[in-house]
Protein backbone atom coordinates (compact mmCIF):
# COMPACT_ATOMS: atom_id res chain seq x y z
CA UNK A 1 0.00 0.00 0.00
CA UNK A 2 1.19 3.58 -0.87
CA UNK A 3 0.18 5.98 1.12
CA UNK A 4 0.92 9.97 0.61
CA UNK A 5 0.20 12.06 3.51
CA UNK A 6 0.30 15.72 4.15
CA UNK A 7 2.22 17.33 7.26
CA UNK A 8 0.22 20.78 6.32
CA UNK A 9 1.46 24.33 6.63
CA UNK A 10 2.24 23.91 10.30
CA UNK A 11 3.25 20.44 10.06
CA UNK A 12 0.03 18.96 12.17
CA UNK A 13 -0.55 15.28 11.68
CA UNK A 14 -3.74 14.11 11.75
CA UNK A 15 -4.56 11.07 13.94
CA UNK A 16 -5.45 8.98 10.79
CA UNK A 17 -1.50 9.89 9.48
CA UNK A 18 -0.08 8.84 12.86
CA UNK A 19 -1.60 5.97 12.76
CA UNK A 20 -0.37 4.97 9.42
CA UNK A 21 3.07 6.56 9.91
CA UNK A 22 2.96 4.04 13.00
CA UNK A 23 2.56 0.44 10.42
CA UNK A 24 4.37 2.20 7.62
CA UNK A 25 7.97 2.95 6.41
CA UNK A 26 8.37 6.55 6.28
CA UNK A 27 9.79 8.92 3.71
CA UNK A 28 9.85 12.73 3.83
CA UNK A 29 9.64 14.41 0.42
CA UNK A 30 12.44 17.23 0.79
CA UNK A 31 12.35 19.59 -2.22
CA UNK A 32 8.76 21.24 -2.94
CA UNK A 33 9.15 23.20 0.14
CA UNK A 34 10.61 24.78 3.43
CA UNK A 35 11.14 21.87 6.16
CA UNK A 36 11.96 21.88 9.75
CA UNK A 37 14.99 20.37 11.00
CA UNK A 38 15.65 16.42 11.18
CA UNK A 39 15.63 16.62 15.01
CA UNK A 40 12.61 18.47 14.95
CA UNK A 41 10.94 16.22 12.38
CA UNK A 42 11.64 13.17 13.66
CA UNK A 43 9.94 14.68 16.75
CA UNK A 44 6.59 15.25 14.84
CA UNK A 45 7.10 12.30 12.73
CA UNK A 46 7.59 9.89 15.58
CA UNK A 47 9.60 7.72 14.44
CA UNK A 48 12.99 7.16 11.91
CA UNK A 49 12.30 8.39 8.37
CA UNK A 50 14.25 8.43 5.23
CA UNK A 51 14.30 12.16 2.71
CA UNK A 52 12.68 11.33 -0.55
CA UNK A 53 14.13 13.89 -2.94
CA UNK A 54 13.21 14.62 -6.59
CA UNK A 55 15.86 11.86 -7.99
CA UNK A 56 13.70 9.41 -5.79
CA UNK A 57 9.95 10.77 -6.01
CA UNK A 58 10.55 11.48 -10.05
CA UNK A 59 13.28 9.29 -11.49
CA UNK A 60 13.39 6.25 -8.66
CA UNK A 61 9.41 6.72 -8.70
CA UNK A 62 8.86 3.07 -9.86
CA UNK A 63 11.28 1.86 -7.12
CA UNK A 64 9.12 3.09 -4.38
CA UNK A 65 5.88 1.77 -5.86
CA UNK A 66 8.00 -1.73 -6.13
CA UNK A 67 8.50 -1.16 -2.38
CA UNK A 68 4.70 -0.46 -1.72
CA UNK A 69 4.11 -4.16 -3.37
CA UNK A 70 5.71 -5.82 -0.60
CA UNK A 71 5.11 -3.38 2.78
CA UNK A 72 2.99 -0.35 3.57
CA UNK A 73 4.72 3.03 2.24
CA UNK A 74 4.13 6.29 3.54
CA UNK A 75 5.20 9.77 1.77
CA UNK A 76 4.97 12.61 3.76
CA UNK A 77 4.80 16.02 1.69
CA UNK A 78 4.77 19.69 3.25
CA UNK A 79 1.67 20.88 2.94
CA UNK A 80 -1.15 19.09 0.70
CA UNK A 81 -0.11 16.47 -1.10
CA UNK A 82 -1.57 17.06 -4.53
CA UNK A 83 -0.60 20.37 -4.48
CA UNK A 84 2.77 19.52 -6.60
CA UNK A 85 2.18 17.72 -9.81
CA UNK A 86 5.25 15.33 -8.75
CA UNK A 87 3.00 13.14 -6.86
CA UNK A 88 -0.11 13.01 -8.93
CA UNK A 89 2.60 11.16 -11.27
CA UNK A 90 3.67 8.69 -8.58
CA UNK A 91 0.00 7.90 -7.51
CA UNK A 92 -0.83 7.22 -11.64
CA UNK A 93 2.60 4.73 -11.56
CA UNK A 94 1.26 3.30 -8.59
CA UNK A 95 -2.70 2.67 -10.43
CA UNK A 96 -0.73 1.07 -13.24
CA UNK A 97 1.16 -1.23 -11.28
CA UNK A 98 -1.73 -2.43 -9.71
CA UNK A 99 -0.94 -0.71 -6.21
CA UNK A 100 -3.43 0.45 -3.42
CA UNK A 101 -3.11 4.35 -3.07
CA UNK A 102 -4.45 6.30 -0.21
CA UNK A 103 -3.89 10.13 0.22
CA UNK A 104 -4.32 12.05 3.13
CA UNK A 105 -4.86 15.47 2.80
CA UNK A 106 -3.82 19.01 4.96
CA UNK A 107 -3.32 22.30 4.20
CA UNK A 108 -1.88 24.35 1.86
CA UNK A 109 -0.44 27.73 0.70
CA UNK A 110 -3.36 27.72 -1.99
CA UNK A 111 -6.03 28.45 1.01
CA UNK A 112 -3.68 29.52 3.69
CA UNK A 113 -3.08 32.82 1.83
CA UNK A 114 -6.56 33.56 2.76
CA UNK A 115 -4.63 34.45 5.76
CA UNK A 116 -4.19 37.79 4.39
CA UNK A 117 -7.94 38.93 4.26
CA UNK A 118 -8.01 38.35 0.56
CA UNK A 119 -11.08 36.13 -0.82
CA UNK A 120 -9.53 32.68 -2.12
CA UNK A 121 -12.37 32.96 -4.96
CA UNK A 122 -10.50 35.89 -6.27
CA UNK A 123 -7.35 34.23 -7.18
CA UNK A 124 -6.58 33.61 -10.68
CA UNK A 125 -4.10 31.16 -11.82
CA UNK A 126 -0.73 30.96 -9.67
CA UNK A 127 2.68 31.90 -10.99
CA UNK A 128 6.11 30.53 -9.89
CA UNK A 129 9.16 32.92 -9.80
CA UNK A 130 12.37 31.14 -10.60
CA UNK A 131 15.64 32.11 -9.11
CA UNK A 132 17.66 33.47 -12.49
CA UNK A 133 20.10 32.23 -14.43
CA UNK A 134 21.77 34.36 -16.94
CA UNK A 135 20.79 32.35 -19.75
CA UNK A 136 16.77 32.00 -18.06
CA UNK A 137 14.62 34.93 -17.23
CA UNK A 138 11.37 33.43 -17.62
CA UNK A 139 8.83 36.07 -18.57
CA UNK A 140 5.90 33.87 -17.37
CA UNK A 141 5.68 35.06 -14.02
CA UNK A 142 4.77 38.81 -15.27
CA UNK A 143 2.63 37.52 -18.13
CA UNK A 144 0.13 35.65 -15.96
CA UNK A 145 0.17 38.43 -13.38
CA UNK A 146 -0.99 40.42 -16.14
CA UNK A 147 -3.99 38.04 -17.60
CA UNK A 148 -5.04 37.79 -13.94
CA UNK A 149 -5.02 41.30 -13.56
CA UNK A 150 -7.21 41.90 -16.71
CA UNK A 151 -9.82 39.40 -15.03
CA UNK A 152 -9.43 41.85 -11.88
CA UNK A 153 -7.84 38.46 -9.98
CA UNK A 154 -4.99 38.16 -6.94
CA UNK A 155 -1.78 36.89 -8.11
CA UNK A 156 0.09 34.51 -5.96
CA UNK A 157 3.47 34.02 -6.91
CA UNK A 158 5.25 30.87 -5.51
CA UNK A 159 8.93 31.92 -4.76
CA UNK A 160 11.52 29.25 -6.02
CA UNK A 161 13.79 27.49 -3.28
CA UNK A 162 16.45 24.62 -3.03
CA UNK A 163 15.79 23.25 0.48
CA UNK A 164 18.74 21.11 0.17
CA UNK A 165 21.06 24.18 -0.09
CA UNK A 166 18.77 26.34 2.48
CA UNK A 167 18.40 28.56 -0.41
CA UNK A 168 15.06 30.65 -0.86
CA UNK A 169 14.11 33.42 -2.70
CA UNK A 170 12.66 36.78 -0.91
CA UNK A 171 9.70 38.28 -1.65
CA UNK A 172 12.35 41.54 -1.58
CA UNK A 173 14.34 39.32 -4.59
CA UNK A 174 11.01 38.56 -6.30
CA UNK A 175 9.72 41.93 -6.08
CA UNK A 176 12.98 43.27 -7.95
CA UNK A 177 12.76 40.30 -10.48
CA UNK A 178 8.97 41.59 -11.75
CA UNK A 179 9.72 44.94 -11.62
CA UNK A 180 13.08 44.22 -14.40
CA UNK A 181 10.12 42.83 -16.63
CA UNK A 182 7.83 45.81 -15.98
CA UNK A 183 6.33 45.42 -13.10
CA UNK A 184 5.14 49.22 -12.07
CA UNK A 185 7.39 50.70 -8.68
CA UNK A 186 3.77 52.07 -7.07
CA UNK A 187 2.22 48.36 -7.57
CA UNK A 188 0.73 47.27 -4.00
CA UNK A 189 2.45 43.94 -3.05
CA UNK A 190 1.78 41.72 0.00
CA UNK A 191 4.98 39.52 1.29
CA UNK A 192 4.18 36.76 3.46
CA UNK A 193 6.73 34.93 5.62
CA UNK A 194 5.79 31.35 7.39
CA UNK A 195 2.12 31.94 6.64
CA UNK A 196 -0.30 29.52 8.88
CA UNK A 197 3.14 29.41 11.15
CA UNK A 198 4.75 30.90 14.15
CA UNK A 199 6.46 33.65 13.83
CA UNK A 200 3.91 34.58 10.69
CA UNK A 201 4.78 37.66 9.06
CA UNK A 202 2.40 39.71 6.44
CA UNK A 203 3.10 42.90 4.79
CA UNK A 204 1.61 45.31 2.57
CA UNK A 205 3.03 47.90 0.79
CA UNK A 206 4.67 49.22 -2.83
CA UNK A 207 6.82 47.28 -4.81
CA UNK A 208 9.63 49.98 -4.33
CA UNK A 209 9.76 49.74 -0.88
CA UNK A 210 9.16 46.08 -0.64
CA UNK A 211 11.79 45.39 -2.68
CA UNK A 212 13.99 47.32 0.01
CA UNK A 213 12.87 44.81 3.03
CA UNK A 214 14.13 42.36 4.79
CA UNK A 215 11.32 39.47 5.11
CA UNK A 216 10.81 37.26 8.10
CA UNK A 217 11.96 33.20 8.07
CA UNK A 218 11.26 30.84 5.19
CA UNK A 219 8.93 29.85 3.50
CA UNK A 220 7.90 32.88 1.56
CA UNK A 221 5.43 33.41 -1.11
CA UNK A 222 4.14 36.78 -3.08
CA UNK A 223 0.83 38.23 -3.38
CA UNK A 224 -0.41 41.13 -6.00
CA UNK A 225 -4.01 41.57 -5.11
CA UNK A 226 -6.55 43.32 -7.44
CA UNK A 227 -10.09 44.55 -7.81
CA UNK A 228 -10.42 44.59 -4.14
CA UNK A 229 -13.39 43.97 -1.80
CA UNK A 230 -14.21 47.19 0.87
CA UNK A 231 -13.74 43.86 3.25
CA UNK A 232 -10.52 42.44 1.94
CA UNK A 233 -8.97 46.51 1.92
CA UNK A 234 -10.08 46.05 5.55
CA UNK A 235 -8.31 43.72 6.44
CA UNK A 236 -5.00 43.97 4.65
CA UNK A 237 -5.21 47.97 5.60
CA UNK A 238 -3.85 45.89 9.40
CA UNK A 239 -0.84 45.03 7.06
CA UNK A 240 0.21 48.37 5.15
CA UNK A 241 3.78 48.97 6.07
Amino acid sequence: MLYIIGLGIAFDLTEKSKKIINKSKVYVECYTSWLPSEKELRGIVGKDFSYADRKLMEDGGDGLVEEAKKEDIAILVPGDPLSATTHIDLLQRAKKADVKTEVIHNSSILTVVARTGLQLYKFGKTASIPFPQPSHRPDTPYKIYLENQKMKAHTLFLLDMVPAEDKYMTPAEAVNYLMELGLPSDTLCISCSRLGMDQEEIVMAKASALAQRKSGRPPFCLIIPSGLHFMEEEVLDAFRA
